[in-house]
């Protein structure tokens, strides 16, 4: 399963719901939507930042479910924006780097 860093920042709108309602009723969406795709969220944290209103650490299956997950949550106009980065442990890393690789750098023969 792959893990993803999700940020996202919320309409004007969407963020007056947020408050009216409270954060947590966010956070088990989060679950709940996750969840349905057989993810999992380690965590989810909501910040007062000019740039990004929550963040969440996610665990999901395959990359389709990830693109729907994100193109269901965009589809109802909630957000301004929101990106996402995929995460590796050290081992995970250590086994990309170590994949044998044929490339040249622009110039080289």
């Amino acid at each position: 399963m792959s893990r993803y860093a999700i940020y996202g920042k919320y309409t004007p709108e969407a963020l007056a719901a947020v408050r009216q309602a409270g954060y947590r009723s966010r956070e088990t969406q989060m679950k709940t939507l996750t969840e349905s795709l057989g993810g999992r969220i380690e965590a989810a944290y909501f910040m007062p930042s000019a740039q990004w209103d929550f963040m969440a650490v996610a665990e999901i299956p395959d990359p389709a479910g990830l693109f729907a997950m994100l193109s269901m949550a965009g589809a109802t106009g909630s957000f301004d924006r929101a990106a996402v980065i995929e995460l590796y442990t050290a081992s995970e890393a250590d086994a990309a780097i170590g994949a044998h690789l044929s490339w040249k750098a622009p110039g080289e023969a």
